[in-house]
């Protein structure tokens, strides 16, 4: 299966007359040189309207069923719609201002200072409910999921737009811990998409990394906005590898001269990404190719969580000398360890810390623990075994009388 998807991002309809029928009509001109497809998929990454006013949610809705209608009068494909919102999808007129929201933030999130997020987006999710995008229950997180043959796609819709201002708003984005739960279970397809306004790098630093860590580690592709520019890069971290792709301003209230947006063709068959950036050319007065580069999905498959049978856990945390509690780590503390660096002149050095005993033990191909009796060596190695476990680390673990 072949799926085409529409990357447009940072529209800014402020006005009707801002939308342009012959750069729209362009828009869906762009398929006659790819070849067959099966299905297309428009999604917008955001920055649909100029200031969250319901009348360009009727301009933005007009001008994408004029791009469904016309792919699927020209080509005969299903056409899906799909959205997200961007700062300029909030109603900003009482806007706060960064310091407040950020004294906010520190104060901690309660679920009413959400509810009062999404109340300034409220035309936005107007117009995604009219689309199908979202319901009530899923304001902040939905997925859409396509099925074709033995592979499934599974797309999830972030609303990154909450805790936006009309200042510099970097470091204010928030995702709650419940949202990035779901979103870490849910990301379970074949292929994974996650469609968010803002990267990783704009939130808030309370949930940046762990944000991070899970966009990384469940998706083969993430869409993104907000920056103006179109840019495509692989990033890798801890074994996981992801392609990100940052939409450019497909119009500005109006101005078309610098549109740009994103082609992305998935071949479900043989796992592999094009991803086409398209120029407009004013002269010429058509979309240009300016770039193409190629992805293999396959490289990029999202990481397995690693979780541990319970019974298998229960051996690990059972303390066979006393029984004051199911779990020897309720009580357990970290020895004194004293890292031999070169046997021939005894060169060590002592530490009594977790993080760098992981760190050690990650740095290096083999390591030999070794003590008196009963001083807890098989402990340590299984304190070892559960660190790692959850930093999804495939270990074996095993009794040296098993071994042969």
């Amino acid at each position: 299966m072949k799926i085409v998807i529409y990357h447009l991002s940072d529209l800014h309809i402020e006005k009707e007359k801002d939308i342009k029928v012959s750069n729209v009509h362009k828009i869906v001109d762009v398929l006659n040189s790819i070849g067959n497809f099966d299905m297309v998929l428009i999604i917008a990454s955001g920055d649909i309207a100029f200031s969250g006013r319901h009348e360009q949610y009727d301009a933005a809705y007009h001008m994408f069923g004029t791009i469904i209608s016309s792919i699927k009068n020209k080509f005969k494909k299903n056409v899906y719609m799909l959205a997200v919102p961007g700062n300029h999808d909030v109603d900003l007129s009482q806007d706060e201002g960064h310091k407040a929201i950020q004294d906010k933030i520190r104060s901690g999130i309660t679920l009413e200072m959400i509810a009062q997020e999404l109340l300034k987006q409220r035309n936005y999710l107007n117009y995604a409910k009219g689309i199908h995008c979202i319901d009530d229950k899923d304001k902040l997180c939905c997925f859409k999921k396509y099925k074709y043959k033995d592979k499934t796609i599974k797309i999830c819709l972030i609303n990154s737009a909450i805790f936006s201002t009309l200042d510099e708003d970097k470091g204010l984005h928030f995702i709650p811990e419940d949202v990035m739960k779901k979103i870490e279970d849910e990301l379970d397809a074949d292929i994974n998409i996650t469609v968010m306004h803002h990267a990783h790098h704009w939130m808030n630093e309370i949930v940046k990394n762990r944000f991070e860590n899970i966009l990384i580690r469940k998706n083969n592709l993430i869409l993104c906005g907000h920056e103006h520019g179109l840019d495509s890069n692989e990033i890798k971290k801890d074994g996981a590898r992801v392609v990100y792709l940052t939409g450019g301003e497909l119009c500005n209230r109006g101005n078309w001269n610098n549109s740009q947006f994103y082609l992305d063709i998935i071949d479900t068959d043989d796992m592999t990404l094009k991803s086409i950036s398209y120029m407009w050319n004013i002269n010429k007065k058509l979309y240009i190719q300016d770039n193409m580069e190629p992805y293999n999905l396959l490289n990029m498959v999202p990481l397995t969580e690693f979780k541990l049978e319970e019974e298998f856990e229960e051996i690990l945390r059972m303390d066979p000398v006393n029984s004051i509690s199911d779990n020897v780590f309720d009580y357990y503390v970290f020895p004194d360890l004293e890292l031999i660096k070169d046997y021939s002149d005894r060169e060590t050095e002592l530490f009594a810390h977790l993080e760098k005993y992981l760190e050690v033990v990650k740095n290096k191909k083999k390591i030999a623990i070794i003590g008196n009796e009963s001083a807890g060596k098989t402990l340590l190695l299984k304190k070892l075994y559960i660190e790692l476990s959850k930093n999804n680390y495939y270990c074996l673990y095993c009794e040296a009388e098993n071994l042969q």
